[in-house]
């Protein structure tokens, strides 16, 4: 009943999904779609699908060609080249591009972004790194090595560890030592595992995953709170509560220190990181924990996936429990009228919740979490990747 339940929340989502868009983006528009009904036709071995699969990739080259050439990971280049290049990995595309222009924008953008000490996952030097690593690796050890030298020179270190100047929000000029998976120093933890992988002797990326993870371990809170990390630190104010999200918060700050322990055989980090886990299995109370859709970035999808990541991780039931409880709120939210496949996405405003196509916070990004759930497949393909979780 569940898995049939699943099936025909997906088929809603595939078959409402609105025509290709004016947005390219991994996360954010075109490219992301055609991610999710690759999957989905997949899953169900037919090609009803290939018709849009095709018209969301023609559309998102039409829009580069067009100039269209914005290199972050969510919304631009970065973000599509590593669709491209996971899909034909995956045996679900073929396609024969030449992306050496592209190539050269992006190492131009890490450069750029990182002179800046701008080090976001979603729109900054951070994620640019993530991409060129998972595509090209061996012909981008300079810029890479580059963005390493301007970690450092940028970074706070002290005792405490390493961390990284952020601006809280776009309205805002406030400074913080950000924390969180999206736009903090946990993405930075895990794109350094990346570098470390693929540059194992790199004593430089050991030095700045270590110093990262020493900062973020040295700002758990001692007692008193709801969440075991704050989600940013601003010097002279009380550090604070964090949401329940993927986003913000506890659940990326121990994917992040699982995935470095795990590479680098810290058992003190992923034991840390199980620890924080099994404090977030409790954490039930959807009004406490501000979750007011399924959405990925900030709602019940994005929860649910990391649950799903760590069980299939450890086998721990207590964390297939809490995958599950997600995905009935998950399952739950899918409702609302007006919504694609009835989805709707919680602006935070006067008209709160909106329908919207993406993976990061809409319909398409539910769509890959409950195809997860629903295929089980024990050799994940590892599509959620993409948010930093496999």
């Amino acid at each position: 009943m569940l898995k049939n339940n699943i099936h025909l929340a997906v088929e809603r989502i595939a078959n409402e999904l609105p025509d290709p868009s004016e947005d390219m983006g991994l996360l954010t528009g075109e490219a992301g779609k055609a991610l999710f009904y690759s999957y989905f036709s997949k899953l169900q071995g037919d090609n009803r699908f290939d018709d849009k699969i095709e018209a969301s990739l023609v559309q998102v080259f039409d829009l580069i060609n067009n100039g269209n050439l914005g290199t972050g990971f969510c919304s631009g280049l970065a973000g599509i080249v590593w669709c491209i290049e996971h899909l034909t990995s995956v045996e679900l595309l073929e396609v024969d591009l030449d992306l050496e222009a592209i190539w050269g924008l992006l190492e131009e953008a890490v450069i750029y972004h990182s002179k800046r000490g701008y080090f976001d996952f979603l729109q900054g030097a951070n994620g640019i790194v993530y991409s060129l690593l998972q595509c090209k690796p061996d012909k981008s050890e300079r810029v890479i090595t580059q963005w390493l030298e301007m970690l450092l020179y940028h970074a706070h270190k002290d005792k405490e560890g390493y961390v990284w100047d952020t601006i809280l929000r776009k309205d805002s000029n406030q400074i913080v030592r950000n924390l969180s998976l999206s736009h903090g120093s946990s993405n930075t933890i895990l794109v350094l595992t990346e570098t470390l992988k693929h540059f194992p002797d790199n004593k430089l990326a050991l030095q700045l995953v270590e110093g990262a993870v020493c900062y973020l371990m040295n700002s758990k809170h001692r007692s008193g709170f709801n969440c075991c990390f704050p989600p940013y630190i601003s010097p002279g104010e009380e550090p604070g509560q964090s949401r329940l999200a993927w986003c913000y918060g506890d659940l990326g700050n121990a994917v992040a220190l699982w995935g470095a322990g795990k590479l680098l055989q810290r058992t003190e980090w992923m034991q840390c990181a199980i620890e924080v886990m099994l404090f977030s299995a409790g954490r039930k109370n959807l009004e406490l924990e501000h979750v007011t859709d399924a959405c990925f970035c900030h709602g019940s999808a994005g929860i649910a996936q990391a649950f799903n990541h760590f069980y299939h991780e450890t086998g721990r039931p207590e964390f297939d429990l809490a995958r599950m409880y997600w995905l009935d709120q998950t399952l739950a939210f899918g409702k609302r009228t007006g919504g694609i496949g009835g989805y709707l996405m919680d602006r935070g405003s006067e008209n709160a919740f909106v329908p919207e196509a993406g993976l990061l916070e809409g319909a398409a990004g539910v769509g890959m979490v409950l195809l997860d759930f629903l295929s089980e497949d024990k050799n994940r393909q590892g599509w959620d990747a993409c948010f930093l979780l496999n």
